[in-house]
């Protein structure tokens, strides 16, 4: 039997905990699964994204004990570098939490791109962005995971703008005193400064299969880095994915002076 994430479905429980109450901590379903690490052994100082030439525009990954951003719109590839993140920072035998503000998680999408399921825990929010961000909050503070992402989906921009800035401040805090990432994937920026890097995803090209569209043969898009602590942001590099059978080959293309690497999409 193939390995299943541990599932929390945030809302649901919260609203029965409310009807039936418990003399517990208020996070003490989560709090059971947390993984603490103070035994491990010491981590890189990146998560990396399975794709070497936004790896290199990022120096090695998504940083450890920063926010990161991680914007675009839909087939720019947004899903993708997430999933990509998520089985990179498992790689070493850890474990990682996905904060689903949309519930859009395609598990066997995620294994096929080498994500773990056994050791990736799955918080569903219903659509709502409160719910994800006390969530990621608990995840962070724990200290036990190589990656916390929160993927805000599609949600709206008036949706998105009524978070208080004081989340924000309190999430970049927290990541800050442990050696965990934390990477916020969504449409739009939210975290403006706090962000130590932030990368936007922008689709260039899409391919369809003999016929026309139906058959989705390749995605091209573009990552660009717009914000950085480090160096200059403006640097860019083209990615491009084929897709004609679940197990075809992508390749991650950075331009004439960078080799085509190889990856299985799906």
């Amino acid at each position: 039997m193939e390995p299943v994430s541990l599932a929390v479905d945030f809302p649901r429980w919260r609203a029965r905990t409310s009807r039936h109450p418990v003399p517990a901590p208020a996070d003490a379903l989560l709090d059971a699964t947390l993984v603490r690490s103070d035994l491990r052994a010491p981590r890189a100082p990146s998560i990396p994204t399975g794709l070497p030439p936004l790896d290199a525009l990022l120096e090695g990954g998504f940083p450890r004990g920063q926010l990161g951003e991680l914007v675009g719109p839909r087939t720019s590839g947004r899903t993708r570098v997430l999933l990509g993140a998520l089985a990179g920072a498992m790689g070493g035998g850890g474990w990682a939490a996905l904060v689903d503000g949309t519930d859009s998680l395609d598990p066997d999408s995620a294994a096929a791109l080498g994500v773990p399921l056994g050791r990736l825990l799955w918080i569903r929010c219903g659509g709502e962005p409160a719910v994800a961000w006390r969530a990621a909050d608990v995840l962070v503070q724990s200290g036990g995971f190589e990656l916390v992402a929160v993927d805000l989906g599609d949600l709206p921009p008036w949706i998105l703008g009524r978070t208080p800035l004081a989340v924000y401040v309190r999430l970049q805090r927290a990541v800050e005193r442990v050696a965990t990432a934390l990477v916020v994937a969504g449409p739009r920026r939210v975290a403006g400064s706090l962000a130590a890097v932030a990368v936007a995803l922008a689709p260039r090209a899409v391919h369809w299969g003999p016929g026309g569209p139906g058959l989705l043969a390749g995605l091209e898009t573009e990552a660009r880095l717009i914000r950085s602590r480090t160096r200059a942001p403006g640097a860019a590099v083209r990615l491009a994915w084929t897709a004609l059978a679940p197990d075809a080959p992508s390749r991650a293309v950075a331009g004439m002076r960078r080799t085509a690497a190889r990856h299985a999409v799906r």
